[in-house]
């Protein structure tokens, strides 16, 4: 008797984990891959809209960026987010203070965001390129939370895109399609928005949320939720999850 070569019928799994509704999460974001960032219509949760992720645009933006993390006094650093009572990493700070400050100074928003980058979308099809978005100066979440990946996988950080939805307010009855970041770090999680840095007399610093939750475990219950989440900075709350563009109901949705 002979044994032929055995082949396993299962699948390899996708990149792109699908989640409730239009949201999905993404571990790792390569060069060339086809990232969707939105969809054309209001009436599909289909995102068809896709920005093609040429990373290596980006290598002077991300070495500026890495050389300005590594230029930080990290111990002073240290001493100042104890100060503040922050019990955060003082080198995972200064990665994420040196995205915001560097995303600021390369990449300016221009004035009609929205509507300069509807029109991009809408001439290039499938030949929008992500490195386009960003120096034309309308790049949104989507865009801002794409080259917020590339480099934090640059510089080792476990970080997952995040395509969800967020209630910036516990009294609000709908959500909003937003992206961001999913950091796992010494055995917690946090959410980094690059796209809202935090507002200061000393300028932008990194939107960072605490969770007191497994973030990423929750969004795989197939069912509509948010994560309370208490922004480091500002400690003000929001609500993190994935939703299919239906009301928000606190009492059901939320996990606090």
């Amino acid at each position: 008797m002979t044994f032929k070569e055995l082949k396993t019928t299962e699948q390899p799994q996708p990149k792109i984990e699908k989640l409730f509704g239009h949201c999905f999460a993404l571990k790792e974001i390569e060069q060339g891959d086809k990232l969707p960032v939105g969809g054309d219509s209001i009436f599909s949760g289909e995102a068809n809209i896709e920005t093609i992720c040429d990373l290596e645009q980006f290598a002077d933006f991300f070495s500026q960026t890495a050389e300005l993390a590594d230029g930080y006094d990290l111990p002073n650093l240290k001493k100042w987010l104890n100060n503040q009572g922050f019990e955060f990493d003082e080198a995972l700070f200064a990665k994420l203070y040196a995205f915001s400050v560097q995303m600021e100074k390369s990449f300016p928003a221009s004035e009609g965001v929205e509507d300069k980058r509807k029109e991009y979308y809408h001439e290039k099809k499938q030949d929008a390129r992500l490195s386009e978005v960003l120096t034309g100066g309308f790049a949104q979440c989507a865009e801002i939370a794409a080259v917020a990946q590339g480099y934090l996988q640059q510089s080792r950080v476990d970080a997952t895109y995040f395509s969800g939805d967020v209630v910036w307010s516990g009294e609000h009855e709908f959500s909003g399609e937003h992206s961001f970041l999913v950091i796992e770090h010494a055995g917690k999680q946090y959410i980094f928005d690059p796209t809202n840095p935090v507002d200061t007399t000393a300028g932008n610093f990194p939107s960072i949320y605490i969770l007191d939750k497994d973030f990423l475990q929750e969004m795989k219950q197939g069912t509509k939720k948010f994560v309370k989440a208490k922004n480091l900075l500002s400690k003000k709350d929001a609500y993190f999850g994935v939703n299919n563009g239906t009301n928000v109901d606190a009492k059901r949705h939320f996990v606090e």
